[in-house]
């Protein structure tokens, strides 16, 4: 994750780039991958991405939270956020829809995990 708004993919064995992920209007602050590799889920501004790996196409954008979203898991296409709006949203990042939106936190909500 990056305060330049971008994220970066690094082959961990040579230390080279391998892709920038460009996009997002505010600091990355929460990155995941896909269970099954093929995607990245990223957190920034008060959007959630969803990303092809191979591409570094951004194939879905996620808007709903009224604050920064601090934190992402996915499972499967089941994507969960949390945010400085005090809620924690899931999501069908497929369709774009929130599927169920929680309130009554008292404080931002940094971690969110499957």
């Amino acid at each position: 994750s990056s305060d330049n708004r971008t994220v970066k993919m690094w082959d961990v064995s040579s230390g080279e780039l391998v892709r920038s992920f460009e996009g997002h209007s505010g600091w990355v602050v929460s990155v995941c991958v896909t269970s099954d590799g093929k995607w990245m889920i990223s957190g920034s501004d008060r959007t959630i991405r969803k990303w092809d790996i191979e591409t570094g196409e951004c194939v879905n954008e996620l808007k709903g939270h009224t604050g920064e979203v601090l934190s992402v898991s996915s499972h499967n296409s089941i994507v969960c956020s949390g945010s400085k709006d005090k809620t924690v949203r899931i999501w069908d990042s497929n369709a774009k829809v929130t599927h169920e939106s929680t309130e009554g936190h008292e404080d931002e909500v940094y971690w969110v995990r499957f």
